[in-house]
């Protein structure tokens, strides 16, 4: 009778503190089997001005720092960020011992910085409208190697190559906007050569579509005459050419990755557009994390992922921020 009275008086009292607020803190759902592979992944984003980390799926993200749109190296030691409001610097966070080194650059209106794929350089963005201005920092130095001016799409060929839109000069001018056209161009490092690949002409503008196995996919809009240019307006193709510039070919429309995840969306996010991403898995390629947002705000900005084999089984809302890297 004792042992029955013990029994009820610990159940109700874990009770009282489980109904009271003082009990454990429930845990978040444990992923399904899909999630294997990826369910430690480590998980950088912004929310708020801050700087979160989430050590895994079935973890709380924690506070790191104060700063805008990170970036994880590749091999997960260190996150790199900036302070849009304070200083024009790249912050870079260690993980593992939680130090910050600074790395001082002479950009203004420094807004966004990512790593390379060999983790050996740091790209960053600056400005205040869609045409940025991009520098490229040798790390650990600081080093400066070169700049270069983008309207924002730049896609890695390989380790030492990139390739990014950039404005460029026609004639005549064209009758919006600061009259410049858009072409192609890459960079190679360390040298910080630049080579162009793509001419923007009084008829001709070029789009940066994605980069696969070396080949750059491409779009290209022509007008019949030069006073026609307005947005939207113009024939669109598509084409290819190999990392150096050759080989140029029309080719039916690619599916970007951008297109394949919006395609994938469970139907209550059909209303949502992608605002940040697609960022592929560096070890799990067919897994992808990426923000969407129904408002236009970065605020409300839900983080996802998803597995392109299995989307409609794996896709999950894991939390809500911005701009996130894994």
């Amino acid at each position: 009778m004792k042992s029955k009275l013990s029994t009820l008086g610990l159940v109700l009292i874990l009770s009282a503190l489980i109904f009271s607020g003082c009990g454990p803190t429930p845990k978040p759902p444990t992923p399904t089997p899909v999630f294997k592979s990826i369910e430690n992944s480590l998980i950088v984003f912004e929310k708020d001005g801050k700087i979160l980390l989430l050590d895994g799926l079935n973890n709380q993200p924690i506070e790191v720092a104060e700063g805008n749109n990170p970036s994880l190296s590749p091999d997960r030691s260190r996150i790199a960020y900036v302070k849009m409001d304070e200083d024009n610097n790249i912050h870079i966070y260690e993980v593992r011992t939680g130090k910050v080194e600074t790395l001082n650059t002479d950009e203004w209106r420094l807004r966004g910085v990512s790593w390379s794929p060999n983790g050996k350089y740091l790209i960053t963005d600056s400005g205040t409208a869609c045409v940025g201005a991009g520098g490229v920092y040798k790390y650990p130095t600081g080093r400066k190697i070169t700049s270069f001016t983008t309207y924002g799409k730049t896609e890695w060929i390989s380790d030492k190559e990139f390739v990014f839109v950039e404005p460029q000069e026609v004639s005549p001018l064209r009758p919006y906007q600061a009259g410049e056209g858009s072409g192609l161009s890459k960079i190679t490092l360390p040298s910080g050569e630049r080579q162009l690949l793509a001419q923007a002409t009084a008829l001709d503008d070029f789009g940066l579509l994605k980069v696969e196995n070396g080949i750059i996919y491409f779009s290209k809009t022509t007008v019949e005459s030069s006073d026609d240019w307005a947005p939207d307006r113009g024939e669109v193709s598509y084409w290819q050419m190999d990392s150096s510039g050759e080989g140029k070919r029309r080719i039916t429309k690619p599916e970007t990755l951008r297109e394949k995840v919006i395609s994938e969306l469970p139907a209550e996010f059909s209303e949502y557009g992608i605002s940040y991403g697609p960022i592929p898995h560096l070890d799990e390629k067919n897994w992808v994390i990426f923000a969407i947002s129904k408002g236009g705000s970065v605020y409300d900005d839900l983080i996802c992922i998803m597995n392109l084999n299995s989307p409609k089984d794996s896709f999950m809302n894991i939390v809500k921020g911005a701009y996130p890297s894994w």
